[in-house]
């Protein structure tokens, strides 16, 4: 099969999934559940290697030529718009066109539309598309780009950067539009004469270190989370069996999941209070109780499932795990915020201020939680058995 002849069938496969979903009145017999979608493009086409729409709202997607298979989340846009965001923010597009034929819509696509004089005449009345995407830019040929979805999703256009990242929007009751990553840049937008202005806002600058330790903490708990992800899928009482630092310490302890001299990815580089990594630590690592963890192994508190269960059929996003701050939930790893992990697979970092925490003071983690929204009262060092 063409790799035009495949999208094809995925994207329309998709539609079809999405409308079975919809249960029609009177029909409950007649109820259709998810069938699982793959997808294998020819041999020589490098563009995308696999993807396979797992279940409702995941995918398994292999990107590249030597690349390893990375969780997904996927939904149907407008156009309709097949969009995938992995776990590290990253966005891949495919698109069905108006003549029923489909096109995987790369970066380099986005990237030269918006590098293009076209799209910085974007107005808010009459933002520019590609295909039936709503895009705007701020005018300076040096700037970012962005496409607007319902429900508050985004997708932040860095062409000099040559990436294209999963952003998250909301109007604020003034007008302006928010846009934000999950490091925390954000970009705040008002409108203006029919275009759109940057609003002067005075940014916070962190040292380049602190920048460097969060991304590696987030692409930790990003990897974690999808592994929590995939282990649901399979079993749930399973996956949901521990809780706290014990679940990801239970996926090292086996080496079916976390292998032996892969233990950085349960280390925060700003966690104070971790045995240094020798081969004392990794026979730790080997022989550890799970019931009755230690608390120098693992930077990465999970929820309390036998308190917090997971709702499986909530649409929201639902808080996993976070930096534990420290043995006793409180001793801070990263200035100013934490990194968070959701059942999505995707992990972000929140400032104080967007957890109601005051500026300056430790976010607690745990049942005695100073934060507000986001549930980090079920986050635990310890479940409760």
């Amino acid at each position: 099969m063409s790799l035009r002849g495949a999208l094809a069938s995925i994207v329309l496969l998709t539609v079809a999934l999405l409308l079975c979903a919809t249960p029609r009145a009177g029909a409950e017999d007649e109820k259709r559940t998810f069938e699982r979608v793959e997808y294998r493009p020819a041999k020589d086409d490098a563009t995308i290697v696999s993807l396979d729409l797992v279940s409702p709202t995941q995918a398994e997607l292999v990107p590249a030529k030597d690349a390893k298979t990375v969780l997904a989340t996927w939904s149907l846009e407008r156009g309709p718009t097949l969009r995938l965001v992995t776990a590290d923010g990253s966005v891949y597009h495919f698109t069905l066109k108006a003549d029923g034929a489909t096109s995987f819509l790369p970066r380099r696509e986005l990237l030269t539309a918006v590098s293009g004089a076209a799209w910085h005449a974007a107005t808010v009345a009459d933002p520019r598309r590609v295909g039936d995407l709503d895009m705007f830019s701020t005018g300076d040929e040096k700037d970012d780009a962005f496409v607007l979805y319902e429900g508050g999703q985004a997708d932040w256009i860095r062409y000099r950067a040559g990436a294209i990242v999963a952003a998250r929007s909301e109007k604020r009751p003034d007008g302006a539009l928010v846009l934000k990553r999950s490091d925390n840049a954000t970009r705040v937008f008002l409108p203006s004469d029919g275009a759109w202005r940057e609003e002067a806002t005075q940014r916070t600058y962190w040292p380049a270190v602190e920048m460097r330790n969060r991304r590696v903490c987030l692409n930790n708990l990003a990897q974690l989370a999808q592994i929590f992800v995939m282990s649901m899928m399979e079993n749930k009482a399973k996956a949901m069996k521990y809780g706290g630092v014990a679940t990801p310490l239970s996926w090292r302890k086996s080496q079916g999941i976390i292998r032996r001299g892969q233990e950085l990815v349960l280390r925060c580089p700003c966690d104070p209070q971790l045995r240094a990594l020798d081969e004392a630590c990794r026979k730790a690592y080997d022989d550890v109780d799970l019931a009755n963890p230690p608390t120098d192994l693992c930077s990465y508190a999970f929820r309390d499932f036998k308190e917090y269960p997971l709702q499986v059929d909530d649409k929201d996003k639902q808080v996993i795990a976070c930096c534990r701050q420290g043995r006793d939930g409180r001793t801070p790893h990263h200035k100013g915020g934490i990194c968070v992990a959701f059942d999505t697979g995707e992990a972000a970092f929140f400032t104080n201020e967007e957890l109601s925490v005051p500026p300056g003071e430790t976010i607690i983690v745990g049942e005695d939680t100073n934060t507000r929204g986001l549930g980090l009262h079920k986050v635990v060092q310890v479940a409760k058995h």
